[in-house]
């Protein structure tokens, strides 16, 4: 018999290879209900407070609740629960209701060690290659994969923090009868990082944002150019999130006093969680989005422009661009730098722009910031962070000064 199936781009055959299986969550053909999972939910005791005849109908309206007014959380609960989700029924053969406490903290261990040992030393039934695709692959390509390479502690932590939300609210409506996460802890005991970060090493330097700088004047004067000139100090001047930025519009520029005479322009920002945040734009930012503006035929009055404008557009348009057009754009960019320091002869700068992201602009201004002297809750206020301690990243270590006090002050 040929189970071979077509699901929207993608052919399935997982009765013969689980890893054939492995689609983007809209494409999933989730299995039907076995003897033990149809015994599971008829025993419970009250009926379940949502109307979902599978795992992937219930991920599929949790993330309709959670992601709901931010794109950006949307796609990140929607990679962490696919992963899962995939991983349950291709690895384990099990639905959620199946799953024990030994099932979810093995997830927890196999995110640590996916892509980092041999695949004689891999203790799983499904092959890592087969989990693991390039970057940037679009979800109906036959290509795609739901990793890009391994992932850091940090990233581990996250995607089980998301996976047991997702469990706690199913708990919570009756879909199962119980949650297995609630005795997993975040922490993986398999895996520690050697090569883990302990320095806040995504930031440019004050040199090196003069280097940004520099290249963006010596580049042709056209609609490309004006665009990136402006997203590049835009980004550094607000440390707005690629996300957050992609979204704004004309709408979302107003103007208040100043209590000693005068006006500023703020920002009104969409950020995490659906809340919105007054985010300054100065004066050296306006003029690049004015100079970009003109090229695409709008007025260089930003107000007088209509409300519907998007900030960032489309090359020879006025639609919005889209975060991967965005990301992709940027990385270029910074691809593009590193090729010209490199030339120069400056192989440690150009290291860095060719690792570089569109979030390290992120971190260059509440790094940036908090070296000038700006107190901490007016960082986090700008950056939008829930907690003062997401903050301190940029404020309760600086090596550099720390190596001058001990080795310098030595040498006198």
């Amino acid at each position: 018999m040929n189970h071979k199936r077509k699901v929207g781009f993608f052919v399935t055959d997982s009765h013969s290879d689980p890893s054939r299986a492995i689609v983007p969550l809209e494409a999933f053909d989730e299995p039907r209900k076995n003897n033990s999972e149809v015994a599971v939910y008829a025993a419970a005791p009250f009926p379940a407070l949502i109307n979902a005849t599978s795992d992937k109908e219930a991920v599929t309206q949790w993330l309709a609740i959670k992601g709901a007014g931010s794109p950006h959380t949307y796609r990140a609960y929607r990679r962490e629960t696919e992963r899962f989700l995939l991983w349950s029924r291709l690895e384990l053969g099990k639905s959620f209701a199946e799953l024990t406490v030994d099932d979810c903290a093995r997830y927890r261990d196999w995110l640590s060690l996916l892509g980092r040992c041999s695949e004689s030393e891999w203790p799983f039934a499904i092959a890592q290659h087969a989990w693991i695709g390039k970057r940037n692959i679009p979800r109906y390509h036959p290509d795609w994969r739901p990793f890009e390479g391994p992932l850091s502690p940090v990233s581990v932590r996250y995607a089980v923090t998301v996976v047991m939300s997702l469990f706690e609210w199913l708990a919570a409506v009756r879909y199962l009868p119980a949650n297995p996460w609630v005795a997993v802890g975040r922490k993986s005991a398999r895996y520690v990082d050697s090569n883990a970060e302990i320095e806040l090493t995504r930031v440019f330097s004050r040199d090196q944002w003069q280097e940004i700088l520099d290249f963006l004047s010596q580049l042709p004067e056209n609609e490309a150019t004006a665009r990136m000139r402006f997203v590049m100090v835009f980004a550094k001047a607000t440390g707005l999130r690629l996300a957050e930025i992609v979204l704004l519009r004309v709408a979302h520029l107003y103007v208040r006093p100043l209590r000693r005479g005068g006006t500023r322009l703020m920002v009104k920002v969409l950020g995490k969680g659906g809340k919105w945040r007054a985010v300054p734009f100065p004066p050296y930012a306006q003029k690049p989005l004015q100079a970009y503006f003109a090229f695409r035929g709008l007025s260089r009055e930003l107000l007088r422009n209509p409300p519907e404008t998007p900030l960032v557009a489309a090359l020879g348009t006025n639609s919005p661009l889209s975060p991967n057009a965005f990301y992709k754009t940027v990385k270029k960019f910074f691809r593009n730098l590193a090729n010209r320091v490199r030339q120069e002869g400056n192989e440690s700068d150009a290291s860095h722009f060719e690792r570089a992201s569109p979030h390290w602009l992120r971190h260059t201004c509440g790094a940036h910031l908090a070296a000038s002297g700006v107190p901490v809750n007016l960082v986090q206020q700008l950056l939008g962070h829930a907690s003062l301690a997401t903050t301190s990243i940029y404020t309760v270590s600086d090596e550099e000064r720390l190596w001058e006090a001990v080795v310098v002050g030595r040498d006198r």
